[in-house]
This record gives C-alpha cells, sequence and structure tokens, in this order.
C-alpha cells in the first residue's frame, strides 16, 4: 500500500510540473505582443481617417479614426502594412518603440503621362478607357511579335494566339467582336500616324510604350477607323545628354510547354489492341470465339477486310499474334519503329540581338539601332527570322518649333509548315503525328528493316502509296501522306520587306496650344513561296506571289 501511495503522489507532482510550465509558456507567448499606436498623416502632416493599418502576412489590422490614430497588437520584428486610396504604401517594421507617426506619399502613377488620341495626358485627367505597357513590362516579352507576349495584361482586349508559329500576330479584340461582316481587327498607330504595316516588322527593344485605347471617348480622333480600338506605339527616342550605347543579346529554346496525352506509341500494342478490336466485333456478328480469334490474325497484316497493310516483324503476315495468347508472337523480332513525334518536333534554338546608340545635345537628339532575331520553330521547318533597322531624329531649332522623324526597315522571314491547313486535315503535322499508328515508318523500309536510299544517298519518304520499293500501300484514310516529307521536301516561305517612314512638324503657340502635322509612308514588299513535292502522290505545285503595298 505504501508504494502505491508514493506512485500517485509522483504522477501529481509531475502532472503539475507540466502544467505551471504549460502557463509560463503561454504567458511568454502573451508578453510578446505589444500595443503599438501611432498616426497616419499625408505628406503635410494633415490626418488620413479611415487608413488601413495590417500586419503584413496576416488578417489582423484596424483602420485610423478620424485624426489619423490607431492601436494595434503586434510583436516585435512583424511588418505594418499602412494603405491609403491615392497615396503609396509604406511598410513599418515594429522595433522597441511603442509609438510611431507615419507620413504617407502620394501615389505618383496618377501623375503618370500617357499618350492618347490627341497628343499626352496625365492619368488623373483621363476619363476614357485606356491601358498603358511601359518598355519595363515591354523588355520582358519573349516573342517575335509584340503582340503574342500581350496576352492577359489588358482588361478588356482579348488576345489570342491562334497557334504556335514564331513570328505570327495573335488575333485581338476589344471587347468582343465589332462587327459581322467587316474587320474586328484594331486599328494601330505608330509615332502619330496610322500604321499599314505588319506589327513584328518592329523590334520588341524599340518600343517605348504601347496605350489601348479602348473607349468611344478616347479614340473619337480616328471616327470609324478606330470603332474597334486603337493600339498607339510609341518608340524610343534619344534621350540622355551625351552617347549612350546599348546592348542586348538574348537566347533561349522553344518547346512544348504541356505534354502530348497518352497514346499508343508502341507497334506490338497497337497490333494487339487493332486484332482485339476486331476480334471482339466478329464475336460481336455471331462468330465463335474461336473462328473470330483466326480470322483476325490471319487478315491482320493482309488479306482482311480491315487489314493494316504493314508488318513490322520478321515473321510471316498471319503469325505476329499468337491466338492463344492474344498476344505478339514471342518468337517474332521488330524490324523497325519510327517515332512520328521524335521525326516531327525538335526543341528549336531562339537568339536575339541588338544594339542601339543614342544622342542627345541642347536641340537635338537622335537613336540608331540594329536588330537581328533569329526564331526557330518547335514543329518541324517553322521558324522566323527577322533584321531590323531604324534611325530617329528630333531637332527644336526654336521655342516654339520642332522637327522629326524616323526610319524603321525590316527584313523578315517566315517558315509556316501548317499555314492554311484545318487542325483535323492529314497534312497538318501536329494532327498526323498525333494520330498515325506506330506501325508505319516515315521512310521506306526493305524485307530486312534497313532504309532504302534514293540516288544521292538520302533516305526515302513512305508515302503509303506502294511507291519507292514500299513493301504496300496504306488503308486508304492514311494513304498518299507524309508531312514530314512534304514539308522536308517542299517550300512554304514567306519573305517580307517592311519600309515606315514618319515626319512630323509641331508649332507651339500662346500659352497652352500647340499644332502638329505628320507625314507617314508604309510600304510593302511580300514575297510568298510555295513548292509541292511530286512524290508521294501529292500533286505537284509551284507558285510564287508577289504582294506589294504602300
Amino acid at each position: 500500500m505504501p508504494t502505491n501511495l508514493k506512485i500517485n503522489l509522483t504522477m501529481k507532482k509531475s502532472y503539475f510540473l507540466w502544467s505551471l510550465l504549460g502557463l509560463l509558456t503561454l504567458q511568454l507567448g502573451w508578453a510578446q505582443q505589444k500595443t503599438i499606436t501611432g498616426t497616419v498623416n499625408d505628406e503635410t502632416g494633415l490626418p488620413l481617417p479611415g487608413a488601413t493599418v495590417v500586419i503584413d502576412g496576416t488578417t489582423r489590422g484596424v483602420a485610423a479614426d478620424f485624426d489619423g490614430n490607431f492601436s494595434i497588437q503586434a510583436s516585435e520584428g512583424e511588418t505594418l502594412v499602412i494603405t491609403y486610396i491615392g497615396y503609396a504604401d509604406q511598410r513599418l517594421s515594429v522595433g522597441s518603440q511603442d509609438s510611431y507617426t507615419i507620413n504617407l506619399s502620394p501615389d505618383n502613377t496618377l501623375e503618370e503621362v500617357v499618350v492618347v488620341a490627341f497628343g499626352s495626358q496625365k492619368k488623373e485627367e483621363i476619363t476614357g478607357s485606356v491601358t498603358t505597357i511601359k518598355t519595363d513590362e515591354l523588355n520582358q516579352i519573349q516573342a517575335s511579335s509584340i503582340a503574342q507576349g500581350l496576352v492577359g495584361k489588358i482588361a478588356g482586349v482579348q488576345i489570342i494566339n491562334q497557334n504556335g508559329q514564331p513570328g505570327e500576330d495573335p488575333t485581338i479584340r476589344f471587347r468582343g467582336i465589332g462587327s459581322i461582316n467587316s474587320s474586328s481587327a484594331p486599328l494601330f498607330v505608330v509615332d502619330g500616324a496610322v500604321f499599314n504595316g505588319n506589327i513584328n516588322s518592329i523590334a520588341t527593344q524599340d518600343i517605348e510604350s504601347m496605350t489601348f485605347l479602348k473607349d468611344a471617348s478616347a479614340n473619337a480622333l480616328y471616327g470609324s477607323r478606330g470603332a474597334n480600338g486603337v493600339i498607339i506605339v510609341t518608340t524610343k527616342k534619344g534621350k540622355n545628354s551625351g552617347i549612350e550605347i546599348t546592348i542586348d543579346s538574348k537566347i533561349g529554346v522553344n518547346t512544348r510547354a504541356i505534354p502530348e496525352y497518352s497514346v499508343i506509341r508502341e507497334t506490338g500494342q497497337y497490333y494487339e489492341a487493332w486484332y482485339n478490336a476486331w476480334r471482339v466485333g466478329l464475336i460481336d456478328t455471331g462468330s465463335t470465339p474461336s473462328e473470330a480469334a483466326t480470322e483476325a490474325a490471319e487478315g491482320l497484316v493482309s488479306g482482311g477486310d480491315f487489314s493494316l497493310n504493314y508488318n513490322s516483324y520478321d515473321v510471316a503476315n498471319n503469325s505476329v499474334i499468337d491466338t492463344n495468347t492474344g498476344r505478339i508472337n514471342s518468337s517474332a523480332r521488330l524490324l523497325y519503329q519510327d517515332d512520328w513525334n521524335d521525326a516531327s518536333f525538335s526543341t528549336g534554338v531562339r537568339s536575339e540581338n541588338y544594339i542601339s546608340v543614342k544622342t542627345q545635345n541642347e536641340k537635338s537628339n537622335s537613336l540608331f539601332s540594329l536588330g537581328h532575331l533569329d526564331d526557330e520553330g518547335y514543329a518541324l521547318e517553322s521558324g522566323f527570322e527577322r533584321i531590323t533597322s531604324r534611325i530617329s531624329t528630333d531637332y527644336t531649332p526654336k521655342d516654339w518649333l520642332k522637327l522629326g522623324g524616323s526610319l524603321n526597315y525590316a527584313h523578315t522571314s517566315q517558315d509556316t509548315p501548317i499555314q492554311g491547313l484545318g487542325s483535323t486535315t492529314l497534312s497538318n503535322l501536329f494532327y498526323w503525328a498525333r494520330s498515325v499508328a506506330p506501325i508505319y515508318p516515315v521512310y521506306v523500309r526493305d524485307s530486312n528493316g534497313d532504309f532504302r536510299r534514293n540516288n544521292t544517298g538520302g533516305r526515302v519518304y513512305d508515302f503509303g502509296d506502294g511507291n519507292n520499293g514500299a513493301p504496300s500501300s496504306r488503308p486508304a484514310f492514311v494513304a498518299n501522306t507524309n508531312p514530314i516529307g512534304t514539308l522536308s521536301l517542299g517550300l512554304d516561305e514567306n519573305r517580307v520587306d517592311n519600309i515606315s517612314g514618319r515626319l512630323y512638324t509641331t508649332i507651339t503657340f500662346l500659352k497652352d496650344f500647340s499644332f502638329t502635322y505628320n507625314f507617314s509612308t508604309d510600304i510593302t514588299l511580300g514575297n510568298l513561296s510555295q513548292f509541292d513535292t511530286a512524290e508521294g502522290g501529292v500533286s505537284f505545285k509551284c507558285k510564287r506571289k508577289n504582294n506589294n503595298s504602300i
């Protein structure tokens, strides 16, 4: 009995000690927090009633009273975030003191000057719907066409990249479709004049800002031409005194962002799947399981209603499948298996180099730039190359007179392997690579599975028509087609030379009046070259088209 009493007393003592330790720990946690008081004022010392004070990273916060005073529980080391509409946010780290006086500064974004249809205005003075993208954001865009990189950046503007073709301009819609029968594309204005060229002819590094005028009050100057919205592009000019040289060099890769979904890529699996589908279909129409298995195996490669016509193994056509297991014959050896995805797509290298020279003195400023972009596409035979040269100058001979102009030249070359092809046509590389059975080779093979060569030693493409030494022809729904061969042997290139010139004169008179006269010209010289190979049953076509406009 005494022993049991000792154990109970020991347990009660231990429980008491742990409870005391927990209370001390809780009391210590409470002691870390303290009451922080303060006043929130503007830059002149006037209180800001309703200013919000929140502990960073939490939902704990208070609002200042009518005199700008606040009180909040916080711990040393925590950060207070003070905000008020029209003023820049301020962060304050809680230290040893318990009272603070906080002076907020006005938010300078309201003083930002925005380029609009009639010149420029302060952001706070604009009543229309206007969004501006500045050069800092534009420099982060890694795309051949500046418009491709603006997806999701402008509220109320739909920018849709129709495909991943390098250099391809996206579809741009301001607040939906503006016309049923006519174009719904917005109007581009470059340096004060309507731009009739291609926006991908302007290097991203040459653009200072892009302003999107989204409603009638903002784009009223352009009348019906601006009914679908207006995009104002302002190019860079010389700003800093003296000489400034900028060199920008980038390199990257183009690859698939989302992996392809899982499909049958293995030859044996495809034969087995085709055999089982055929066998089950025969059973469904009244054949016995044994009869169905024999007929499907006998006609898998040839001689049947649904024969595949190609045998990738070194066994007889009727011995590819073992009817006892429904699997590939264990003694069969695979002769070849071409991967259409690997042959159709590869990682493309994107390189961009740019250099500019800016100068400025009391009466003039100028800019000269050179740029080169080589953007290899992810798909076979796709890509975009651009060479740009730009010169811009402004001269102020009198305080009331300003003259200026710019000249931009761009040579672009675009390879478009799927231009004008529907998304579900067999000639479309993406659709074909996803849909073609893995038993069909990219190149013609002999009975041993080796490549057949042409007179120059090159591999011969298999178009599925039974020609060029192919063992057979594919079924009708996939015959006479090989997009890889068509693209490799053919040509689809669009070369364009863009010349854009701008001249202006600005006369300032009285106090707040100025008159600006703009003169502009946009010359586009296009050369579209297309050549389709005569191999594989594809009709021979050679076309060269010139498309020149001023």
